[in-house]
């Protein structure tokens, strides 16, 4: 099978265009059959309601406390530290569902893209995978 084929990908292969094939193909199947995927959905919500229950737990465990605060005014106007694009939002170096830190020490300025692409890895780990990307 040449690259890009639907079906490739399941074999092993781990290249962009195949990995592109393989979602083209989830999505056609997907607006193809909204029902099933539906039920599909519904059935894992069901055989895994803590993981559906617990998801936002960490945030709620973590607030911010008003060193943090203060800290992030100061930051706030700093370069993205994965990037150097203007930063927009604060990021915890260790995730939150990790550490369980919001403190200062914990805080960073990132831009949305490295802040949402970030996760919940920790930062050896993202630092790989940016890397990796590139």
């Amino acid at each position: 099978m040449e690259h890009g084929t639907p079906g490739r990908y399941k074999y092993g292969c781990r290249c962009e265009p195949c990995k592109k094939a393989i979602t083209r193909e989830n999505n056609e199947w997907r607006l193809k059959n909204p029902d099933k995927f539906r039920a599909n959905q519904e059935r894992y919500r069901r055989r895994n309601p803590v993981a559906r229950k617990n998801a936002h737990v960490n945030r709620v465990e973590a607030p911010f406390d008003d060193e943090a605060l203060a800290y992030w005014e100061i930051i706030r106007h700093d370069p993205c530290v994965y990037c150097g694009e203007p930063a927009d939002t604060v990021d915890h170096i260790d995730p939150v569902s990790r550490s369980r830190r919001s403190d200062w020490m914990n805080l960073a300025p990132a831009c949305k893209p490295c802040n949402s692409s970030k996760g919940t890895k920790s930062l050896l780990d993202f630092l790989a995978y940016k890397e990796l990307t590139v």
